[in-house]
């Protein structure tokens, strides 16, 4: 049976995207998205944040890391992966995360300051049209 692994979100941004590179050079963007979930019993509204990690690998990602910042509301397309470790006291850790294949910053233009729609625009001059 074939199997297929996608994941979409729409949330908002937990921090501003960090930007690192690995030792080979592959510049790698790490961020966090909050996604609420609304419901009602029996009157009363109830309300649940989940917090899930991405990651998106080299172009993509550091246009990611100049267009966007900690509270903008994103959508993401990607792969759910699980990274398991041991941590200092040799405890084996699990936790998911998404790598990220599309992506698209939903802060309309007259949200942004001056200062935003010029970074912004870089990006896209920088590297082409389509920020995905």
């Amino acid at each position: 049976m074939p199997n297929f692994n996608s994941i979409t979100l729409l949330g908002n941004l937990t921090k501003d995207p960090e930007l690192r590179a690995t030792q080979g050079g592959a510049s790698l963007c790490k961020c966090g998205i909050a996604v609420n979930k609304t419901w009602t019993v029996q009157g009363e509204r109830k309300e649940k944040t989940m917090f899930i990690d991405f990651v998106i690998w080299k172009e993509s990602g550091d246009r990611f890391a100049k267009m966007c910042k900690k509270g903008d509301p994103v959508l993401i397309n990607g792969e759910l992966e699980l990274d398991t470790w041991e941590d200092r006291n040799q405890n084996k850790r699990q936790a998911h995360k998404v790598t990220v294949y599309r992506w698209q910053a939903l802060k309309s233009t007259e949200e942004r300051s001056p200062a935003e729609q010029q970074q912004r625009k870089d990006a896209y001059d920088e590297h082409g049209d389509i920020p995905f």
